[in-house]
């Protein structure tokens, strides 16, 4: 509860100086206010306090610069993204193969490891729906394997640690199947049929 009277309280205030202002998963702050949402008061009042300070911030000569991630934008309330407010967006996509590429040869050039350019254009075709922090945590894991056989880091340890760091983008969309066999099925099936 204190949280959100600070919020209330302080949030025009971040608009009245000339500042540069971050809202991390605006989502959480401005999420859709819909039927099936029964968000409370204390959400529409923190919606409404942020749309009148960006409402003032446009009037005023202050010159503040605001930036508003989300991974959610269909979550995000249409108000928030109206004309003069949150109105530009930028969307940063999931790398493709060429850009995975370029991304490891970035992050492995400083470093000491014995993988060659071939072995990296491999790598950035299999690591589809990688980001950059996938990646990133997949080199780290890589070094832990090299590591744990004591030599520098090698196409090996990378491809070992594809194993254990999944693409964060392909989450979604990943089905776990049961371990059940075909003649299991049948079985449960003939029951049925009698």
């Amino acid at each position: 509860m204190f949280a959100f009277f600070l919020t209330i309280n302080n949030m025009k205030n971040f608009f009245r100086a000339p500042s540069l202002l971050l809202f991390d998963n605006i989502d959480t702050l401005c999420s859709r206010q819909d039927d099936s949402n029964m968000s409370i008061d204390q959400e529409r009042r923190i919606l409404a306090t942020l749309i009148n300070a960006l409402d003032d911030l446009n009037s005023s000569e202050t010159s503040s610069f605001i930036i508003a991630t989300t991974n959610r934008l269909e979550n995000l309330d249409p108000a928030i993204r109206g004309p003069r407010r949150l109105d530009r967006e930028l969307e940063i996509t999931v790398p493709n193969a060429e850009d995975r590429v370029y991304i490891l040869q970035k992050k492995l050039r400083k470093m000491d490891c014995e993988i060659t350019d071939a072995e990296i254009v491999l790598l950035g075709r299999a690591t589809h729906g990688y980001v950059g922090s996938d990646i990133d945590a997949l080199i780290a894991e890589g070094f832990l394997h090299a590591r744990s056989r004591g030599g520098a880091l090698c196409f090996s340890d990378l491809n070992a640690s594809l194993r254990k760091v999944k693409p964060s983008a392909l989450r979604e969309v990943q089905i776990e199947v049961p371990n059940v066999s075909l003649v299991r099925i049948g079985n449960s099936f003939s029951y049925f049929v009698y």
